[in-house]
């Protein structure tokens, strides 16, 4: 590990983030408790200044309530250990995950048309990989015509209403572009690098 490298713990940010979190997820009634609050401040600050956002507040109530229940009043070792260990809790990780466990994800656009058969050319297949072809396949068929200037962009959302063929120009982080194609009639769609056309 580097030096500029913070250590883990089971995907947070520290054991004692990790452990305060599994403690407050695994007993029925504090994770019953924390559920409904998260959803009540989620609610709560949806019109409110970003300072005082859902996320703050339920970090600093969650803080305010494990510092309680965990607090030793006789000044001893085991009173500053668990100090020590509560002062290194990212609390605001573990209300992060609250929230991204109540917050619905944002839903994904429509496709504007149907792709039909999808195919690639023996150049597209070799240059292009898996996860460049689907992404820019789901962003043609949402009409992100990529990088079409502004006159074939227009030209693709006339043919969009018109029912005409349909282009999209891409390019992938190495720098490789290439095309999409869906068919006048959307009964295919070809995935192709401009040489091949």
């Amino acid at each position: 590990m580097k030096h500029d490298e913070k250590p883990t713990y089971n995907g947070w940010s520290n054991y004692e983030t990790w452990a305060v979190n599994l403690w407050l997820s695994n007993e029925e009634g504090s994770y019953r408790y924390w559920t409904d609050r998260t959803r009540e401040l989620i609610a709560e600050c949806e019109d409110e200044d970003a300072d005082r956002s859902a996320l703050a507040r339920l970090a600093e109530e969650l803080k305010e309530s494990i510092h309680e229940s965990c607090a030793i009043e006789k000044a001893s070792l085991a009173a500053d250990l668990m100090n020590a260990a509560l002062g290194e809790v990212d609390w605001c990780e573990i209300a992060q995950s609250m929230i991204d466990d109540e917050t619905p994800p944002a839903p994904t656009p429509s496709p504007l048309f149907p792709l039909g058969v999808v195919v690639a050319t023996p150049g597209a297949l070799a240059e292009l990989a898996d996860e460049d072809r689907r992404g820019a396949l789901a962003r043609h068929a949402r009409g992100d015509w990529g990088d079409t200037g502004p006159e074939d962009w227009a030209e693709n959302e006339l043919s969009l209403k018109e029912g005409f063929r349909l282009m999209s120009v891409y390019r992938t982080p190495a720098g490789v572009t290439f095309w999409i194609i869906t068919e006048a009639d959307r009964s295919s769609t070809a995935i192709l690098l401009p040489s091949e056309y």
